[in-house]
Parts: structure tokens; sequence; C-alpha cells
């Protein structure tokens, strides 16, 4: 993670951006770290030093810093929601995002990522987790908030728009779903057993021999 090596590999594939280097920011001050090329050397403190972070140029690849979400103390705990202390109710945690996010708003209004994994809300608090996310989705949409993708982000930062221009921009407009490529009277239901495992899967194809993986993406 976060090494020349990586970045090349995201730099000659032509992605536009990457997200996983984590600041480990705390209310100190500082405004925010917007997103910003890598274009020149980063200002980001690096998370390790077995890996050192990019010293290269990228022209034209984006990092969105991933910035650890802070307590209510103000120490940091991670920069996945997922990754914090899973203790607390939905209030709590509905607390916490709400301070997160004011860090950004009450001062240069950088984005906030709310960056999580599905564990967090499978695991045994998972419904207070919810309850807290989408509480809080309509407290900053009820500010006149955008809820954006990173890719939409950076789409406006290449071409700032105001708030009247904004309704009309582009690529924050919703895209018409394709129809779906198959219905629960056509879908295939696939069975197998992976390391003893049983294991199913549902695809608009045909089943493919083997449960795919990683390693043998389409099965074959």
């Amino acid at each position: 993670m976060f090494t020349e090596n990586m970045f090349k590999v995201l730099y000659t594939s032509k992605f536009i951006y990457d997200l996983s280097w984590p600041i480990d920011a705390t209310f100190d001050g500082r405004d925010p770290m917007y997103p910003y090329t890598l274009d020149y050397l980063s200002t980001e403190p690096c998370p390790t030093q077995e890996q050192p972070c990019p010293k290269l140029s990228y022209p034209g690849l984006w990092e969105v810093p991933n910035i650890n979400i802070m307590n209510k103390d103000n120490t940091t705990c991670a920069s996945m929601m997922d990754g914090c202390d899973p203790l607390g109710n939905a209030t709590a945690w509905y607390d916490r995002l709400v301070n997160n996010f004011h860090y950004r708003y009450d001062t240069n209004r950088a984005p906030f990522g709310m960056h999580m994994h599905v564990t967090f809300f499978l695991s045994a608090l998972g419904s207070d987790h919810m309850v807290a996310a989408k509480k809080f989705l309509k407290y900053a949409e009820d500010l006149g908030v955008w809820i954006l993708t990173p890719s939409q982000v950076i789409a406006w930062m290449k071409d700032p728009q105001n708030v009247e221009q904004a309704k009309s921009f582009a690529p924050w407009q919703c895209p018409d779903r394709p129809k779906p490529r198959c219905d629960s009277s056509t879908v295939n239901s696939c069975h197998y057993t992976v390391k003893g495992v049983q294991v199913y899967m549902n695809t608009c194809t045909k089943c493919p021999p083997h449960y795919p993986t990683p390693t043998n993406p389409d099965g074959n």
C-alpha cells in the first residue's frame, strides 16, 4: 500500500484517483485537505516507513485524502469507520459523524468521506450503524450538502460550479439505469463446494464450471 510501485500501476493503468492513503489528522487548527493531483511531491505524512510513499510525479493522477475518523476527545481511530471502536449506539455514531463533518463544513468545506466496509453494517451493532448513517445523510442533505462519489468531486474540482450551476452539472446528474440483464425467472443459480463449504451464486450468464476467485475470475 502507498508504495511507488502501486502508484506506477495506477498511473500506467490510467486510474483517475487513489483513496487508500490514510491521514492521521486532528483538530489542530489546520484546514482539512482537498483532493489534489500527484504532479508534485505530496505533503501528506507517510503512514509507514517500511513501505515509503511515492516521491515521483504522476501527472493527472488524483489523491483523495482518506482522513482518519476523529473521536469526541479529538483523538483518531482509523480512516475506515469499521476500523474504529464498534461500541456505541446510534446516537454516539451519529454524533461522531456530525463532529467529523463539521471539521470540514465549518472550515474550508473540504469533502467529507464516509468510508466504511460492509462489515460496518453487518456487525452486532450493524442496525445502530445504519440508523446513524441514514440520520446523518438526512442532516447533511437538509444543509444543502451534495452527496457525491470521489469521481464527481474531482469533476467539480476540474470545473468548479456555483450552487445554481451545480444543479445541471452533467457529472453530477444521475445516469439512466440500464435494464436488468435478467430477472428472478431467468437468473441462473449456481452451486459449488469450496473447501467443503456449500456456496451459491446467481448470475445472468451460464454458470462457470468453477466458483470464481481473484486468481480465477471467470471460473474456468
